[in-house]
């Protein structure tokens, strides 16, 4: 492979051990030659994986817990009480790789109470136990099934790990199930909710599907992350839908903390999102509070934030193919946002703030075919940024 990298290939023989954990260890030397020798099964190709730290002694590995190739689904339903429910894999914990698979199952639910309810159409939760080494890869993977839970996602329903999602498509529709007083409801046409150190989600498509939560987005619901890089996204003819929350076409509630079992969510730092080449076509996008084409409100009130910076680039927000436009509604007559104004945007929304730094830079976007519509008298209508 590149420099300072190591190819490892999944060839045969079986290792006799039941547990097909593949790690690098090294010591402090100038470059690697390694042939790593460790698999189940003989058609897995070759991935290749960056050495940690290649100029001390690298003492910390990176374990590939999990290797999901090639699976599909095509039963009835799945249904998780008190846990997680995905159309392949219900919990992938740590470091782990699902690929080709595919969900044509009817439902897939999850119908504990709260943050023990999460649903994706292929994977329910990625979980983070170290987020120095631990990192979840979604590739090439679909789904078509019903996803209902308390956050609810096309693909993945919440990631607490570094997280990447390519070439992955959903045409499902996404719910949420009351969980009466036990938090926020969120549905995202990819995925419902990350608090990963960094999310990816490149090359993705939600198609003709109807996605509906308390906060829903196009392709992410809410994130609590550090970093979201996107490229060449699509939503195309779908409804997404804020029952009592925040609706956008890419995500609809940036930046936010929130509270679980009594403590604040920690992410700090400066908050980076980078859209690039997102196309939303064709859809209806609409909410109670806050609804815009491409990214909703940032909230930077977490004292762990020191600021944000929005990026959004070569974006189009309009007609689809056959001339169906875009609308963007806010549905509310009564506003019941921070600052007592509903804004309804053609691209970026509001940045609710106090006194932190922020950038946002907007870049060869258009907007052609939309409609913005509020219901509440003193909403604002912004056809780029609020």
């Amino acid at each position: 492979g590149e420099e300072n990298t190591i190819n490892v290939k999944y060839i045969v023989p079986t290792p006799e051990d039941s547990s097909y954990y593949m790690w690098i260890i090294g010591t402090s030397v100038a470059s690697y030659e390694v042939d790593l020798v460790a698999s189940k099964y003989s058609t897995l190709g070759t991935y290749e994986l960056p050495l940690i730290d290649y100029t001390t002694a690298n003492i910390q590995y990176k374990t590939l817990h999990t290797l999901v190739l090639g699976c599909n689904n095509s039963g009835e339903t799945i249904v998780a009480v008190e846990s997680d429910a995905g159309g392949i894999v219900g919990l992938l914990d740590g470091y782990g790789i699902v690929e080709n698979c595919n969900n044509t199952a009817n439902n897939v639910m999850a119908t504990g109470n709260g943050y023990y309810s999460h649903a994706g159409g292929i994977i329910g939760n990625s979980n983070l136990s170290d987020s120095l080494y631990d990192e979840a890869k979604v590739k090439n993977c679909t789904n078509t099934a019903k996803i209902t839970g308390y956050s609810s996602g096309g693909i993945v329903g919440i990631a607490g790990s570094v997280i990447e999602i390519s070439d992955c498509e959903n045409t499902g529709e996404i719910s949420n199930i009351s969980t009466g007083g036990s938090g926020i409801g969120k549905a995202g046409g990819i995925i419902a909710d990350t608090s990963a150190d960094k999310t990816v989600i490149n090359s993705c498509k939600v198609d003709n599907a109807t996605i509906q939560g308390v906060d829903a987005g196009g392709c992410i619901g809410i994130y609590h992350c550090e970093s979201v890089e996107s490229e060449y996204c699509e939503v195309i003819d779908c409804t997404v839908t804020a029952t009592d929350g925040h609706a956008a076409g890419f995500c609809a509630a940036p930046g936010a903390y929130y509270y679980a079992g009594g403590s604040m969510n920690q992410r700090s730092s400066v908050l980076v999102v980078q859209v690039d080449n997102f196309a939303l076509e064709g859809s209806g996008i609409s909410g109670t509070k806050d609804v815009s084409g491409v990214i909703g409100p940032t909230t930077l009130h977490n004292p762990h934030r020191s600021g944000a910076t929005i990026i959004v680039r070569n974006s189009k927000i309009g007609s689809d193919k056959d001339g169906n436009e875009t609308s963007i509604i806010g549905t509310s007559t009564v506003v019941n946002n921070m600052n007592g104004t509903q804004h309804i945007n053609g691209i970026v929304g509001q940045i609710y703030t106090d006194y932190k730094q922020y950038a946002v830079t907007i870049n060869g976007c258009e907007l052609d075919g939309v409609t913005l519509e509020a219901k509440a008298e003193d909403a604002r209508l912004v056809g780029v940024s609020g």
